[in-house]
């Protein structure tokens, strides 16, 4: 049936219902997986299946979705007949009631992968997926963290991961200052007169040593970026696991209301737009600081108020 709650076997590709599986506890062909048997969707007409690109399940050629999983067909056309993927060596789930998708349960160090959704809040499925993958040892651009490639350290702290934010954000500090003190000093050597009509004392030994530094340093902080961009989504994990099970600690299992204990998840999880602008407010500080120290008294022309 449509809504009909479904786990595909990872070898031969034979669905079952959830409840089904969980009382038989192995794939019913599972004594024929050694000969080759591959399931293939009952026929209900003449001419050559199609395989299902997501689940693998066969369709009849006229479908535009497949009948097991609803997902479309059209990306496999070339390839009648063959079995689709069956990735990573373990049960798929489909959910298909209103055409979503949710991620199959387990657990981690006593860490549901409930108790994870309801800590995410929104989005949690997609992180979730990417957790399972991350836990298999999978090193694939599909568990990388965007938003962490573009915000850097910031995003950190608005997925309330301090300690590694501030780490980083320091980091980015240390690499932004060579750069950073460059441009003071080539703005007071080049386009301070020109601008203001005044001067500020510089040093040009040190303008052309920090030349080669500043480009280095400018490497660098992409670099760091690319660095967030691939562990945001490993830190984050284990992030979550360390705070949920702290909160194992705090409040044990038989003291927990339901539907406290999943309010108190989500609260503790909730990203903040308010730490990650005060941590960019803290750096923003550190450079203006540094801008002030480095410009030191101007130098006005003779006869200059």
């Amino acid at each position: 049936m449509k809504d009909d709650d479904i786990v595909i076997c990872p070898v031969c590709g034979t669905p079952m219902h959830r409840l089904c599986y969980r009382q038989k506890g192995a794939c019913p062909h599972e004594s024929e997986h050694a000969a080759g048997f591959e399931w293939n969707f009952p026929a209900t007409g003449a001419g050559a299946k199609v395989a299902c690109p997501h689940c693998g399940a066969q369709n009849d050629p006229a479908a535009s979705f497949c009948q097991l999983c609803e997902q479309p067909l059209a990306a496999q056309t070339a390839d009648r007949g063959q079995a689709g993927p069956r990735k990573g060596g373990e049960w798929r789930d489909f959910y298909t009631f209103g055409g979503s998708r949710r991620v199959p349960e387990f657990d981690v160090e006593n860490v549901s992968s409930e108790e994870m959704r309801d800590y995410l809040g929104h989005g949690a499925e997609r992180f979730l997926q990417k957790f399972r993958m991350i836990l298999s040892g999978s090193f694939s651009p599909a568990v990388w963290n965007l938003p962490a490639l573009v915000f850097g350290p910031f995003y950190y702290f608005y997925r309330r991961m301090k300690k590694q934010g501030m780490i980083l954000l320091l980091l980015l500090l240390a690499i932004y200052l060579p750069g950073y003190i460059y441009s003071v000093e080539f703005f007071k050597a080049n386009l301070s007169a020109e601008m203001f009509g005044f001067t500020f004392a510089y040093s040009e030994a040190l303008l052309r040593s920090l030349e080669p530094v500043a480009a280095v340093c400018s490497v660098l902080r992409f670099g760091l970026h690319i660095y967030c961009c691939i562990q945001a989504n490993r830190h984050l994990l284990a992030n979550v696991i360390a705070d949920i099970r702290a909160l194992h600690e705090q409040v044990p299992k038989a003291q927990r209301g339901e539907a406290a204990y999943r309010q108190t998840l989500a609260y503790r999880g909730a990203p903040t737009i308010g730490m990650a602008a005060l941590a960019m407010l803290l750096f923003v500080t550190a450079l203006y600081g540094i801008t002030v120290f480095r410009l030191g008294a101007p130098v006005f022309p003779d006869g200059a108020a």
